[in-house]
């Protein structure tokens, strides 16, 4: 039997060029724990997709005029508030956005204008519309937490996920593709990047190969001002606000 090639040293030199280090894949309890914290972080971001997005009731009003509306449903304002949820479904996503009636008694303004009544706005915009708009009134709104969970144990659930993954990034193989501080400011800025680090760090999730890393790496310096800029970006596009 031959034995097997020694791997590069750190300052390998290759066809005239220095290679980066030598890195070596995950072993099997930490690709357990990359595979698993990878999935619940994938079931969450697709879980925000389904989620309600936040707008206005003047985005409401102009979606039944357009009639790009189906349903709308309202919470009932309890005595004593003047406002509560409403939510609508058409194309695209679900909208969600706070309606306001006036206090009983309200007589408007000095000019004579009538108090605010987003509520008879809503249900004039319903009646008018050029779609038949099936309109329902409800004592409460179910939390907009993914999954059917309740919003304390979404809580818990994303607060144990992500802090499990930053012990991972601290206590784990030295990643390949960017320092520990670059990791941090990327998904510090925006939590669906672990899914990048999960995948990709140190070696491929799907590879069991020695691969050799990059000479230079992303450093937490140009990470942190990156997520400045491609981090609200990143959750603007997967919240849809």
């Amino acid at each position: 039997m031959t034995d097997p090639p020694a791997p590069l040293p750190r300052d390998a030199v290759l066809d005239g060029g220095v290679t980066g280090p030598t890195v070596h894949p995950s072993g099997p309890v930490h690709l357990t724990l990359r595979l698993l914290l990878l999935a619940v972080i994938a079931v969450g971001v697709l879980g925000v997709t389904q989620q309600p997005v936040t707008r206005s009731v003047d985005d409401l009003v102009a979606a039944l005029d357009a009639g790009e509306v189906a349903t709308v449903t309202l919470e009932r304002i309890d005595d004593g508030t003047t406002s509560a949820q409403v939510r609508w479904t058409g194309p695209g996503r679900t909208g969600s956005a706070t309606y306001v009636v006036a206090p009983a008694g309200a007589t408007g303004g000095d000019e004579g204008t009538a108090p605010p009544d987003d509520r008879r706005r809503v249900l004039d915009a319903a009646a008018g519309s050029p779609r038949a708009v099936d309109v329902r009134t409800t004592d409460t709104l179910p939390p907009a937490a993914p999954w059917g969970l309740g919003l304390t144990a979404a809580a818990l659930l994303a607060l144990g996920t992500l802090g499990g993954a930053l012990v991972l990034l601290v206590a784990g193989p030295e990643p390949r593709l960017a320092t520990r501080w670059a990791w941090f400011w990327m998904t510090g800025g925006a939590w669906p990047v672990w899914l990048a680090y999960l995948l990709l760090e140190p070696t491929p999730a799907w590879s069991r190969r020695t691969v050799v890393g990059p000479v230079r790496r992303l450093t937490g310096g140009w990470a942190f001002l990156a997520q400045m800029l491609l981090a609200p970006l990143l959750m603007r596009a997967l919240t849809g606000s």
